[in-house]
């Protein structure tokens, strides 16, 4: 416990923070010890020794606490002052343009109006004049018919008058709609999550989706969407590459080919694809033929990483293109905060060039640890943004393995300031030999040539680097301050992971 001298020091030393608005807790106390040895040098010891005792309290985690979540406040409520201020001087243009363009287009259907009663006026009075008066009911309809005609000619205008001004024209359907405005649902769902997160530290496997918020940032799993996997070739094509290898699999297994000869008859069958479908193939030339039927490494993180990076490497590895999937384990140039386990990474010469993803790992334990795997996540979320953002990409790619699932993930910037990660593909690689036959079906090789061909196709620099610095939004330094340490694997958790 505190004694009430210590107290009342205490009381000055957060009296000192407040009145200089410190935020920084290390500067905070740097700038304290300054001003002890500097100006207290008689009651230095004391007082230092003092702080060290209240440093390690409770009473100074629940202090600085609080004042990390008033700057993750003070700096979301700027950022989006910032963003209110630039939309409201981009809609101040927008009225005046469409002032001027409304006072044109109403003129001009004013001019309209006056030709159409001067016209409907003549009509009348040529009908009138060339109509004998026989029948009243006669006359009557060809009123009517005349009547009904100026009619469709107005109701034909007026559609024409509403393409002329139309200023959401180059907006999408999710800017226009009053109900799906994406801007203002964005909004109120981080107003939410800051009433979270007011309350105490957020659950990062339970809250996982408002902690991404608050740096911009939108999770859609498939189960979100109804995105299919289209890709250029067709089911007939796919079934003749499944038989293929299956017919080269199981003559190694029957002993009828050795594994040299089974590599080079897939090589020599993947030269003739097209190279999506080339590249699959040597993915599972080298898994199968290399991997499976040579387990000799002993099971640890870092040999299963191996084997799994070699899985997968010519999905989303080339030499030929100067692209690398390695195991970095080392901080990235757009993060330095964090060190993911693997990186997608552009050769240049003879250096490593700039990223165009990364991936986390996790073996398979007897319990899930949804803890562990939405703090992966987490970091792959926050890796995606930095990497686009920080090497002006079209697309970043993020993955995530579990045991033996693989969570491809693809991050674009498609609105302003709203970052998208979109699930692209989640499969289970085999275990075993025995489980090969089963892995070769459709839908997974499906799956694999969909993952080539939306990598290789949309993962490099955009085309427009000033579109996506328009659209940039910075990561807030802040987020992991959010964050709960704690576990308990009894604790609801909000993401679905493969136990």
């Amino acid at each position: 416990m505190l004694s009430d001298a210590l107290r009342i020091r205490i009381h000055y030393l957060k009296k000192f923070v407040e009145q200089y608005s410190l935020t920084d807790r290390h500067y905070a106390s740097s700038r304290y010890r300054t001003i002890v040895t500097k100006y207290l040098i008689n009651d230095q010891k004391r007082l230092l020794l003092e702080y060290n005792t209240w440093k390690r309290s409770e009473d100074s985690t629940r202090f600085w606490t609080i004042i990390r979540r008033r700057k993750t406040q003070l700096d979301a409520h700027a950022g989006a002052v910032d963003y209110i201020d630039d939309i409201v001087n981009e809609e101040v243009g927008q009225l005046c343009k469409d002032k001027d363009h409304t006072r044109a287009v109403t003129d001009t259907a004013v001019n309209e109006n006056e030709n159409i009663l001067l016209l409907r006026t003549e009509t009348s009075q040529e009908a009138s004049e060339k109509q004998a008066p026989t029948s009243s009911a006669f006359n009557g309809n060809e009123d009517c018919t005349d009547f009904s005609s100026v009619e469709n000619e107005e109701a034909e205008a007026e559609p024409q008058a509403t393409a002329i001004f139309n200023p959401y024209k180059d907006l999408s359907r999710f800017e226009t709609a009053e109900d799906g405005n994406i801007y203002k649902l964005f909004d109120i769902y981080q107003a939410e999550a800051t009433k979270l997160s007011n309350v105490g530290l957020m659950k990062i496997e339970t809250h996982l989706h408002e902690i991404l918020s608050f740096t911009n940032i939108i999770i859609l799993f498939n189960h979100m969407t109804n995105n299919k996997k289209v890709t250029s070739t067709t089911n007939d094509k796919f079934e003749k590459i499944i038989v293929k290898m299956s017919r080269v699999i199981q003559a190694v297994e029957d002993n009828k080919m050795t594994r040299s000869d089974a590599e080079l008859e897939l090589l020599n069958f993947a030269r003739r694809q097209t190279y999506y479908l080339s590249r699959m193939i040597r993915d599972i030339n080298n898994a199968y033929l290399r991997i499976l039927l040579r387990m000799q490494l002993p099971f640890q993180k870092t040999s299963y990483l191996t084997r799994t990076l070699i899985l997968f490497s010519s999905i989303i590895s080339d030499p030929e293109k100067n692209t690398l999937l390695r195991w970095s384990n080392k901080k990235p140039e757009e993060n330095k905060d964090m060190r993911p386990d693997a990186t997608i990474t552009k050769i240049q010469q003879l250096k490593y060039g700039y990223n165009l993803g990364h991936g986390e790992v996790k073996t398979k334990s007897s319990t899930c640890d949804n803890h562990a795997l939405a703090h992966d996540l987490f970091r792959v979320s926050v890796l995606a943004k930095d990497t686009l953002d920080h090497n002006k990409l079209a697309h970043a790619l993020a993955f995530q393995i579990h045991g033996f699932t693989i969570t491809f993930y693809m991050m674009t910037l498609q609105f302003t300031r709203i970052y998208t990660l979109f699930e692209i593909a989640r499969m289970n690689f085999p275990r075993s030999l025995f489980e090969i036959s089963t892995f070769l079906s459709l839908k997974n090789i499906k799956t694999l040539a969909f993952v080539c061909e939306i990598f290789w196709s949309s993962s490099s620099p955009d085309s427009a680097p000033e579109v996506v610095k328009s659209r940039y939004h910075p990561t807030l330094e802040t987020l992991y301050e959010l964050v709960d340490g704690s576990k308990n694997r009894h604790r609801e958790c909000s993401l679905h992971f493969e136990p």
